[in-house]
């Protein structure tokens, strides 16, 4: 189907962003600009891991070890969701002399569990802040667990196996915030040279006035 003559063809939207290159290049390399301010701007989030196993009882039986092995990989789930409760948070505070609540710590807390082992992912505004406060909530995490189990009688161990030895910056890369600064800034500016073109006329190119008064001389002849 042959569009309507006034209506304008994709390669003339194109066109516009040509004529305004300089603009858009100069727009990019600004919002790439910005993306590296920002980047240097933002406080780092440093992030600490510790990780502890959970082993269930079972004999050396394939059906006793995989019913072990069941046990153990549900017991993990609620090792998780013990690592952010408030009595670990307290303990933590009081053993690490935190000036912080334990709603405030449970916040820096994210585990995460991996079959049988459970993650502990803290963050904190210093590595040494992050991987401290790790190992105060694997140590108390532990105690408080091992106090459970001997109540309940379910008769699974939860041990340390990975305590945390340092922290990362938990902040995205660099070149992330580079890329997406640029990204931004370049599809901005092309979207607005677009619409200025749009609303000067921009697009009626030279090529497409000439299909119009061919298209008119044709509707005349006929």
């Amino acid at each position: 189907m042959k569009p309507p003559t006034p209506v304008p063809r994709v390669r003339d939207y194109l066109r516009i962003p040509a004529r305004y290159w300089i603009v858009i290049v100069c727009a990019t390399a600004l919002s790439a600009g910005a993306g590296w301010l920002a980047h240097r701007t933002t406080a780092p989030v440093y992030q600490a891991t510790s990780r502890v196993f959970v082993v269930a009882p079972g004999s050396a039986e394939v059906v006793d070890a995989y019913a072990g092995h069941l046990a153990a990989a549900g017991r993990a789930v609620s090792i998780q969701q013990l690592a952010k409760n408030p009595q670990v948070a307290k303990r933590t505070i009081d053993l690490l002399g935190l000036h912080e609540t334990p709603a405030q710590l449970i916040k820096r807390i994210k585990p995460a569990v991996r079959d049988t082992v459970v993650e502990i992912h803290v963050t904190g505004d210093s590595p040494e802040l992050a991987r401290d406060t790790a190992n105060g909530v694997t140590f108390n995490l532990v105690a408080l667990a091992q106090e459970m189990a001997s109540l309940d009688k379910s008769g699974s161990d939860v041990v340390p196996v990975d305590f945390a030895a340092g922290a990362s910056d938990n902040r995205k890369s660099l070149k992330v915030y580079l890329l997406l600064g640029g990204a931004l800034g370049l599809a901005l500016s092309v979207l607005l040279s677009i619409a200025l073109g749009r609303m000067r006329d921009l697009v009626l190119t030279e090529e497409q006035v000439a299909r119009i008064v061919d298209e008119a001389a044709a509707g005349r002849t006929t």
